[in-house]
């Protein structure tokens, strides 16, 4: 914001048809390689100053991807207070959120993936030990017509 600001102040022109800045434009400049002077672009940056705004970059980015082992369990959470379904998201300084999709509800809770892992793998553990446990869905009812051709 002060770089932009300062640049409107000179009267440095963004393009020809607009002397206003923003601070995303100084962004899109300090993180765009080709004004290093490449392409035909201008020399805008320096080496040094690139580099120096993508280490900053790289140290703010807190995005960490899904493990492959927690998507089957992302795509079957539910939220223990009201049963809709739960979003993982891990922009809270890198560390896994899960938040319920019902906005009446709210629900949120921060957890780490091996947290999960290791329950989801205490339930299974007590389901192959005693696999009556497991609820199965119950089958809807039959038709007349379903039984008439089964039959």
């Amino acid at each position: 914001s002060q770089i932009a600001d300062e640049m409107a102040r000179q009267g440095v022109r963004y393009h020809q048809h607009t002397a206003q800045w923003n601070k995303h434009m100084v962004k899109r400049i300090l993180e765009n390689e080709r004004y290093l002077g490449m392409d035909g672009y201008p020399r805008l940056v320096t080496d040094e100053e690139f580099l120096a705004v993508r280490l900053r970059r790289r140290e703010q980015n807190t995005y960490a991807p899904c493990p492959s082992e927690i998507i089957p369990i992302r795509n079957k959470a539910v939220c223990a207070l009201c049963g809709e379904k739960m979003t993982r998201d891990t922009k809270s300084h890198g560390r896994p959120r899960w938040r319920c999709k019902n906005p009446e509800c709210g629900g949120s809770v921060y957890l780490d993936d091996s947290i999960i892992l290791e329950r989801v793998m205490q339930k299974l553990k007590v389901l192959a030990h005693s696999p009556e446990h497991i609820q199965l869905p119950k089958a809807a009812p039959v038709s007349t017509d379903a039984l008439r051709i089964e039959n």
